[in-house]
């Protein structure tokens, strides 16, 4: 799936809803298609908001770093491709 322009560039706490939105809703259509379960939109975007607040808990001491680093290595691949980034 290929993410919209204004997706990547969305204030943290407006891309934080429209994850959790989207994801809610791929659950509930998963859960209707493979197991035959409705399941109402409104707990499953309670649950995945959830789901997406303890990730970033987990996440939190390394991802600061992480970030770096994959920045980093996407600098040194542009070069590699001379590609400027100037």
């Amino acid at each position: 799936m290929a993410i919209p322009p204004d997706d990547v560039t969305r204030p943290e706490p407006e891309a934080f809803s429209a994850l959790a939105e989207e994801m809610a809703g791929l659950g509930v259509e998963y859960l209707k298609k493979i197991a035959g379960i409705e399941v109402s939109p409104d707990p499953a975007l309670e649950i995945t908001r959830h789901g997406i607040r303890k990730a970033i808990e987990l996440c939190a001491p390394d991802h600061v770093n992480e970030v770096k680093r994959t920045i980093e290595q996407i600098r040194t691949e542009l070069k590699n491709h001379l590609v400027s980034t100037n």
